[in-house]
């Protein structure tokens, strides 16, 4: 059997290309605000309902932004043609 540092490993063509990606700085502002804002929301969740539930309404949460969010909250609309 080959070694670990023998074994190819897939490389996507984006890489082969040398192509990086670097996110826009609105990027990190929009994950900042969002986790102070999971932050702000588990705590007063924790206030009003106590320990024992505040994780189950923080995956609710989570849950509905997925579904209705799914790009993100301060996510902007694609131009179409």
């Amino acid at each position: 059997m080959p070694s670990p540092a023998t074994v190819p490993v897939p490389v996507s063509d984006a890489v082969a290309r040398g192509d990086t990606y670097t996110p826009n700085p609105a990027f990190w502002l929009a994950v900042v605000a969002s986790g102070l804002l999971v932050g702000g929301l588990e705590n007063v969740f924790q206030l009003y309902r106590g320990v024992t539930e505040r994780d189950l309404y923080v995956m609710l949460l989570l849950f509905v932004f997925l579904v209705f969010r799914p790009r993100g909250l301060f996510a902007v609309q694609a131009a179409r043609d």
